[in-house]
């Protein structure tokens, strides 16, 4: 969370109070994200997981915070309208890479943020690759 905001005003040319934040999984590391994000008076952010059950307690342990959750079938959709993706899976395969970014139309130089959270890592290093 803290580089995430000191690399935000150079990396997306917007304060961090006003990036669009998403998460992709829910388990105890975006617990932990969420409870670092709220104290810093975050007020909104977007989880993707692959079901429905934990995101909802985390909206039942975080009142305070608007939490919309989305299914996994609507990542890209989630991620084309976020500035900050943290990416805190299980997946033991890469869920953002070049190609998708690509296949995705995220190759535009539209800044973007990504920050992998997981083990193992859940964003392909050749992700840099794109402007």
């Amino acid at each position: 969370v803290e580089l995430s905001e000191a690399r935000c005003m150079d990396d997306l040319n917007l304060p961090f109070s006003e990036a669009r934040l998403a998460v992709v999984g829910a388990g105890t590391m975006t617990r932990l994200l969420v409870t670092h994000l709220a104290s810093r008076g975050l007020e909104r952010i977007t989880i993707v997981n692959r079901s429905l059950a934990r995101p909802q307690e985390l909206q039942e342990q975080f009142p305070d915070v608007d939490i919309e959750i989305c299914l996994v079938d609507k990542l890209w959709d989630v991620i084309k309208r976020s500035d900050i993706i943290y990416t805190a899976t299980s997946s033991t395969d890469y869920v953002v890479d070049e190609k998708s970014l690509k296949e995705n139309g995220l190759d535009s130089g539209r800044p973007l943020m990504l920050v992998d959270i997981a083990v193992p890592r859940n964003v392909g290093p050749d992700s840099n690759k794109i402007p």
